[in-house]
């Protein structure tokens, strides 16, 4: 859609064209479970990261699991960074969702107060994404929501009008 491709096309300019934020771009999806959703933007931040440090986009089209991607941290000797996915999957076994979500969410903060470079968040269809999330568990997706959109980033969001007005 039209909004898609300028979100798009305001993270290429935001990851070619400066060095002073690091741009994430991620497109919500219809999760059923808070813990699936955790550890999609998990992935998609990480590899956004890793892509903007390499200047190699070619790291964001690549699907990676979470091991692949702890190792390519370990080679860039950033174990805070992997310590998110361990976090993650010890949230994963003692199925925390909230606790999965919370330090996904957590990640942006991280990255900014580590590197120096703030985190620029440009948030797709942002409807979709949390729809199933709020029937499932209204509380977890408001904690995602505010801890991921905090006052402290800046982001934009794209969604629906009239299924964000509808979702009240």
């Amino acid at each position: 859609s039209g909004k898609t491709e300028l979100l798009r096309r305001a993270h290429a300019s935001l990851f070619w064209d400066q060095g002073r934020v690091v741009p994430v771009y991620y497109q919500f999806r219809d999760h059923e479970e808070p813990a699936a959703l955790a550890e999609d933007y998990l992935k998609e931040v990480l590899k956004q990261l890793l892509a903007f440090r390499r200047r190699d986009p070619l790291v964001v089209g690549r699907e990676l699991s979470l091991g692949n991607i702890e190792a390519m941290l370990h080679e860039g000797s950033d174990p805070g960074l992997a310590g998110f996915i361990a976090t993650h999957r010890e949230a994963k076994r003692g199925a925390d969702a909230v606790a999965a979500l919370r330090n996904a969410a957590s990640l942006p903060k991280y990255i900014t107060e580590r590197s120096g470079l703030p985190v620029y968040l440009l948030f797709d269809d942002i409807d979709t994404g949390t729809a199933a999330l709020r029937r499932k568990d209204r509380g977890a997706a408001a904690e995602f929501l505010g801890e991921a959109c905090a006052r402290s980033f800046s982001f934009v969001a794209s969604g629906s009008s009239e299924t964000l007005l509808e979702s009240g």
